[in-house]
């Protein structure tokens, strides 16, 4: 599934009668209960509207000008009262409340943004989600509208959560809202309204720049009188039809190739990534009622049903992910690194999909080391250039395999005239002329931007770059320098994005660039540095998959044999699983780098250690039947971090590059309750596709398009020790996340054997003196539990603070929720060989008797104290 791609509405799976479920809710058939800490889950919503955005405002520092855009752009969110006259959102009104006329929300009429209305009603995300990512600037607009339910009149409070500028509107009136948009962390508004004993409308105006990955995202939190208010739509034509539907939606089931629909017949689709833009096959769909056998080789699968009720014409659905059918594509292939293999499952694609529009450069690069003559190839090229010269987000993606291209194959004089004009006029820096959403700050952009400046410069030594006012021979000299200052940073600390599924393939390609076409001296460091990549993923390796944390991640870290990084393992051994396509590696068919065949030696090594990469420690014990891994959080062996204050540093250098990306794409200054990003803190594997990891997710439902995510990345950061085989962590999330749970992924299909058993408390008599009473008094009697699983000859215990329940969204069997912003976990991995019978793991597991403390942050492991929280103070991942 591909990231910022919405899936649909998702529910959580209520495995209970429908007459059961109506006797749990004891509420009318039109209304909802509050969700998971009062949260409203069910709303309408009208768009996004996405429109073009221009702007005059310039800024050589890119995070200041967005921001400036920001605040631009909230400018314009403007209502009109009844008399047609302008009110803003409340500011100019001095505390005066305004109107806005309550023109209904109704579906498929048009809202004041002219965007039909359709229902965004679910049973478990309490936002409306629709963040998404814009290549070029665009102003997002969105307008959302539920209604709250009160049983009698009463004041209460509700927390207004956005990412967007948003006007909250209560029965017409304004009430408050969040001024501007912020990219990180949240904004949230608490209000304290008046509800009418009956229905109360709400409204909220939203406005947002849509730049990169954008959270179009706003929920409403009820803070008091839950008990005393529920929920329903503004459209009273639908609203039983609706609730209907969601309860059967919710009951869906899956097993063994099957879903459970029940006597309604529903429209059964078959959605899929398309990895070819050019690829214009339709999805599949068919009906399907009572048990319906999914065909062989889907993936995943949408269940809709059409209504039509009072002139109200809507489609409901789910959309369920199969994951007991993702699994590894496995290729094997005795001769060496063929490389023509590669090329082939590259070349048949004919441009990378994404989204808006194709990137073909690096599947062209694959056909022309092919002998491929593709007549569509020379548009295509041309294509790529008008994204380059429009400045789209990954223009230096295309840029980096343009330039290999040209480094490598002759073109004709009307491409070569394009190319030069292109790269003469391109932004290669923030510091230099234009406004655009680039982003020139991460790792590997920044070693793409830098290298493309010194190719590009000396491509036309004599030219001027307008947008720098260099001649090529100048704009040369500076790029050197500062991939000289990227080399020397990551020699000297390690990769800031290390490991990372996605982007060491990427990094990889660019660090390829340099092998090839920079002066020997840089040609070297560039290879050394490829073989440390290397060499770091061949350690991570474990039954032929990188199982590893990671600096950057997306939601395929669920499926880690599916990651970009396997075709790297893959190439250093062709037993462990691959996946096609992966485009990058195209660089690999025309340079002159070898891979080192002692490393799938050490892919086979059995380790335990340390190591240092970026501001992270990264520890790893692997054996034959398990493998632990994680970075610790906080760092305790002394080591002093890096500095990063933006402000002592010049506009141009890699230092204050290195330190905007820490700021926006994630520290890896690990430290217990800061804010994260897309870090990856831990895996426990006991198989390629049998492993399990807790994260703090920074979003509700697994369709939203943040980051992090569902899965990948954690709003908060833990605590997090691990010594060996044993992992403790502690999670403590404070009210201003709205997300008040973590959760495991356990996809319990994967394994051969899991059990359950209840901490009741029989650990007391292993506490230390003292600390009975407080225990007890923390973790309540019984409230704790372990997990055990089994996978071969290799086992894994889980023990919690809090007793967790089984959650479904998007996939089945696989989450574990724990319903506490205050939790304590550890993992322990064990083996047959090291343990005995999976019985006698069992029982040495529980004899470790973890306890946690609440009230003073200290996990407790065979009676003394394993490790202790302390909110750490770093602020660098605050991007608004």
């Amino acid at each position: 599934m591909p990231q910022g791609k919405s899936c649909g509405i998702f529910f959580v799976t209520i495995n209970r009668t429908k007459k059961h479920y109506l006797e749990e809710m004891k509420i009318a058939m039109d209304r909802w209960k509050l969700g998971y800490e009062g949260f409203v889950c069910q709303y309408m919503v009208s768009g996004p509207k996405v429109s073009d955005y221009e702007s005059d405002i310039i800024d050589k520092d890119q995070f200041k000008l967005e921001e400036r855009l920001r605040k631009q752009i909230a400018r314009n969110l403007i209502m009109k009262d009844d008399a047609g006259i302008d009110i803003g959102s409340g500011k100019a009104l001095a505390g005066e409340k305004s109107y806005i006329g309550s023109g209904k929300a109704l579906v498929g009429e048009k809202s004041d943004i002219c965007c039909e209305w359709e229902i965004a009603a679910t049973l478990g995300n309490g936002f409306i989600d629709k963040s998404a990512f814009y290549s070029t600037l665009k102003k997002i607009e969105l307008e959302v509208s539920t209604v709250l339910v009160a049983s009698e009149s009463t004041r209460t409070t509700i927390r207004l959560w956005s990412y967007m500028a948003a006007a909250l509107f209560v029965n017409g009136n304004y009430e408050g809202g969040t001024d501007t948009p912020v990219y990180k962390p949240i904004n949230y508004k608490d209000v304290e309204i008046e509800l009418n004993k009956g229905e109360n409308e709400v409204l909220i105006k939203c406005l947002n720049l849509g730049v990169r990955d954008t959270r179009n995202i706003v929920g409403v939190q009820v803070l008091d009188k839950r008990e005393k208010i529920c929920v329903t739509l503004p459209d009273k034509r639908i609203r039983e039809k609706v609730y209907e539907n969601l309860n059967e939606l919710g009951n869906l089931k899956y097993e063994d190739g099957k879903l459970y629909l029940g006597l309604k017949e529903y429209t059964i689709s078959f959605p899929k990534w398309k990895s070819d833009y050019e690829d214009g096959s339709e999805n599949e769909s068919v009906k399907g009622t009572g048990e319906f056998v999914i065909p062989d080789g889907k993936e995943s699968v949408r269940v809709s049903c059409e209504n039509l009720v009072g002139g109200a014409s809507y489609t409901i659905g789910r959309t369920i992910e199969l994951s007991d059918r993702i699994g590894s594509f496995v290729e094997k292939q005795k001769e060496k690194a063929d490389k023509q293999r590669y090329l082939k499952t590259i070349a048949e694609v004919k441009s990378a999909n994404r989204g808006e529009f194709g990137f073909s450069i690096m599947n062209i690069l694959a056909r022309k080391a092919l002998g491929i003559d593709d007549p569509l190839d020379r548009k295509r090229f041309f294509d790529d250039l008008d994204l380059v010269e429009k400045r789209v987000d990954c223009a230096d993606f295309l840029l980096c395999g343009i330039i290999r291209y040209i480094k490598n194959y002759e073109v004709d004089e009307e491409l070569a005239s394009r190319i030069r004009e292109v790269l003469l006029n391109f932004r290669y820096l923030m510091n230099m002329e234009g406004s655009d959403g680039m982003c020139f700050w991460s790792e590997n952009h920044s070693l793409m931007f830098y290298s493309c400046m010194m190719f590009a410069g000396n491509m036309y030594r004599d030219d001027v770059f307008t947008r720098s006012g260099m001649t090529g021979k100048e704009l040369s000299l500076y790029g050197e320098r500062k991939v000289l200052e990227w080399l020397k940073d990551v020699e000297e600390y390690g990769f800031e994005e290390f490991l990372s599924a996605t982007y060491t393939n990427v990094t990889f390609g660019a660090l390829l660039n340099l092998v090839d076409f920079a002066d020997e001296s840089i040609s070297k460091r560039a290879s050394k540095l490829c073989d440390r990549m290397l060499e770091e993923i061949a350690m991570h390796s474990f039954k032929g998959t990188m199982i590893a944390p990671m600096g950057r991640v997306y939601r395929g870290v669920i499926y880690p044999f599916r990651e970009g990084v396997q075709s790297l393992v893959h190439m250093i051994n062709n037993d462990a699983p691959s996946i096609s396509g992966e485009g990058w590696l195209s660089y690999v068919a025309t340079s002159k780098y070898v891979f080192d065949e002692r490393l799938k030696e050490l892919m086979e090594k059995p380790l335990d250690t340390s190591y240092s990469t970026g501001n992270a420690l990264i520890n790893i014990k692997k054996t034959e039947d398990y493998c632990l891994t994680s970075v610790q959080s906080p760092r305790s062996d002394g080591y002093k971090r890096w500095k990063n204050e933006k402000g002592d540093f010049p506009l141009d250098s890699h230092a204050w590059l290195k330190a905007a990306n820490e700021s926006f794409h994630g520290t890896t200054f690990f430290e217990p309750g800061t804010y994260g990003y897309q870090q990856h803190m831990w895996y426990a594997a006991l198989s390629a596709e049998a492993v399990v990891f807790i994260n703090h997710p920074g979003c509700m439902a697994e369709g939203s398009g943040m980051r992090p995510g569902y899965w990948h990345g954690n709003g908060v950061m833990p605590a997090l020790r691990q010594q060996g085989n044993v992992l403790g962590g502690i999670y403590k999330i404070p009210d201003e996340h709205p997300v008040g749970f973590v959760h495991i992924y356990l996809p319990e299909k994967r394994f051969d054997e899991v059990c359950e058993f209840e901490d009741i408390r029989s650990v007391i008599g292993a506490l230390p003196f003292g600390t009975e009473n407080a225990a007890v008094k923390s973790n309540g009697e019984g409230n704790s539990s372990w997990l055990f699983l089994r996978k071969a000859e290799g086992y894994l215990a889980i023990w919690c603070s809090e007793k967790p329940y089984k959650y479904s969204d998007m996939i089945f069997d696989s989450e574990l929720r724990i319903a506490s912003r205050n939790s304590a976990y550890v993992v322990i991995c064990g083996s047959k060989a090291e343990d005995g019978s999976f019985e006698d793991f069992r029982n040495k597991a529980v004899s470790f008797a973890p306890y946690y403390d609440k009230n003073c942050g200290k996990l407790f492991v065979s009676g003394t104290e394993y490790m202790k929280y302390v909110k750490g103070t770093d602020k660098t991942q605050y991007v608004i």
